[in-house]
């Protein structure tokens, strides 16, 4: 099986450079490393670029409309493709703004989710339990064609077993990143998330078992 090159995770990416060993960077999936990371942190600096750039590109102030649909839970499927009502929100509002009366109906009754067809980035569940939902770590590919299947779905380890396939094929230049080239470049970040790594794998802090194929 192929993976989609649109899904990938910089953590991943930086195990494998690093030479690390799919156990080991399953290993790498867990709260002492997100926090190592900063990952807790990251909400509050999106969302404030997310109401900056609805505000300055499209003259939208979202703020009411993002914490609307964050008492609804995970709200995108991927960094660009939202769930239906968002994309209803926001119609909403620019029909409003032309002047178009929209009828006050219950979208969840009649919402086609043509983008759960595309890939699905799961919230790892140590960082979904920190903002009050439910994550995992269940990873779905794209599947665009017409088909009875809304798409193949990995776990982590046969999520990692396939990203180490796909990097193996690859150059440095398709796996660069800032972030990933700033955690290689602090030699002290890299060698604490190489030891968290094994420290992790022998506490057996690693939640999901491990199974490849596919």
């Amino acid at each position: 099986m192929e993976l989609v090159t649109l899904i990938s995770s910089a953590l991943a990416v930086f195990a494998y450079r690093k030479g690390l060993s799919l156990e080991d960077e399953n290993a790498l999936y867990n709260g002492n490393v997100f926090e190592t990371l900063g990952y807790y942190d990251v909400w509050n600096d999106a969302a404030r670029e997310l109401q900056y750039h609805f505000q300055t590109r499209f003259g939208l102030d979202i703020r009411a409309d993002l914490i609307n649909w964050s008492r609804r839970g995970v709200f995108m499927y991927s960094v660009a493709h939202p769930r239906p009502h968002v994309l209803a929100d926001i119609s909403k509002r620019l029909f409003a703004r032309a002047g178009l009366k929209v009828p006050e109906e219950n979208f969840d009754y009649y919402a086609i989710d043509a983008l759960a067809r595309a890939e699905i980035y799961p919230v790892y569940p140590e960082i979904a339990e920190r903002f009050g939902t439910r994550g995992s770590y269940l990873f779905k590919l794209s599947n665009s064609h017409l088909s009875r299947s809304v798409g193949d779905f990995l776990n982590l380890p046969q999520f990692l077993f396939a990203s180490y396939k796909v990097y193996s094929t690859a150059g440095k230049t398709q796996m660069s990143h800032p972030r990933i080239e700033r955690w290689l470049d602090n030699a002290a970040l890299s060698d604490l998330l190489m030891r968290l790594a094994r420290e992790n794998r022998a506490a057996g802090l690693s939640r999901v078992l491990w199974a490849c194929g596919g």
